[in-house]
């Protein structure tokens, strides 16, 4: 069992404003394209939410419909981004990533 604090929505809600806009200072996003972002956010919440609370999918089900929704993802991103932020998206998600390790990982260090 994994026990972690829990976060209020408010401080949830903030934490992504903070990191929305450290990713719009640091791709240099257009006013345009900080909006498309938003939006390809918003609808992937929505997408990911209705996935996770279908209890007629298995979680091998689910894990397949969040694996397609993430490359969904990663297609509307590429149509917004220049190839130079695609190329500083992609290494900072890896740092990101790299950082933390596996989630199974996070409880033991």
């Amino acid at each position: 069992m994994h026990v972690s604090a829990q976060s209020t929505p408010s401080e949830k809600s903030e934490t992504r404003k903070e990191q929305n806009k450290k990713w719009k200072d640091e791709l240099n996003l257009t006013k345009e394209q900080g909006t498309e972002l938003k939006e390809i956010n918003k609808n992937f919440k929505e997408k990911a939410r209705s996935i996770k609370e279908n209890t007629s999918l298995s979680q091998e089900q689910k894990k397949e419909q969040f694996s397609k929704l993430n490359v969904e993802r990663k297609e509307k991103l590429n149509t917004i981004l220049t190839p130079e932020q695609q190329q500083k998206f992609n290494e900072r998600k890896k740092a990101h990533y790299h950082g933390k390790g596996p989630k199974k990982d996070r409880t033991t260090k």
